[in-house]
């Protein structure tokens, strides 16, 4: 390129510059708005840490006071009266046929059975073949017995061994009032009988019916 043409395209570019700097256009550039993102994932749940230890235990509170007494409440309607008791239901059927001494009371029943059958009898009723361990009680058995003038099994016998007479409960007997000759020691008489007629006792087969007597405990 020679000398004039670097010359004329020297000039040109300084017109074209000149023409920029004076337009009452300003360069302006152009923006375009890009298309907006989609939400991102919600993150994942990290994995389970190890169970903490327990925490103290508080100290235990102060107890609160105690509440004044409330009133009595209404007294309830009285209640229906119990069953009569064993010893009451003998005492109805033979209110006439008994003796006490001390807190024990004697009834006879008017029937005849053997020892074991009269043993029933009384216990069904709440009470035992009269055992007297004294004179006093001997001396109401023996007035029971005269009243009904007929002879009744006591509690006392031997039939565990022989000649040894005990109570029903096994006690040894220690308070005794036989008839002369009595007990007479025959093998077959392992019970005995208190005597209507004499204040005496006699020892028979328990096999043998007797007027029922019974001795129970007042309360």
């Amino acid at each position: 390129m020679n000398h004039l043409t670097k010359c004329v395209c020297i000039l040109t570019v300084v017109a074209v510059l000149f023409t920029l700097s004076h337009s009452e256009t300003p360069a302006t550039c152009s923006v375009v708005q890009g298309v907006i993102g989609l939400n991102g994932r919600d993150g994942r749940d990290g994995a389970t840490g190890p169970k903490g230890d327990p925490g103290m235990r508080g100290e235990p509170g102060i107890p609160g006071e105690r509440g004044n007494p409330g009133l009595p409440g209404k007294v309830g309607p009285k209640g229906n009266p119990g069953e009569l008791g064993n010893t009451g239901v003998a005492v109805l059927i033979f209110p006439h046929s008994q003796a006490t001494s001390g807190n024990k009371v004697y009834m006879s029943i008017d029937r005849a059975e053997d020892f074991s059958n009269s043993l029933i009898i009384c216990k069904m009723y709440g009470g035992i073949l009269p055992s007297p361990e004294n004179s006093a009680e001997d001396l109401a058995i023996y007035e029971l017995a005269k009243k009904t003038g007929k002879h009744g099994f006591l509690g006392i016998n031997d039939r565990q061994l022989e000649g040894k007479f005990v109570h029903i409960d096994g006690r040894p007997a220690v308070y005794m009032n036989w008839r002369d000759t009595e007990p007479n020691g025959q093998r077959t008489e392992n019970c005995v009988e208190q005597d209507p007629k004499r204040r005496k006792w006699n020892d028979i087969p328990c096999e043998w019916t007797r007027t029922i007597m019974c001795e129970f405990k007042m309360i």
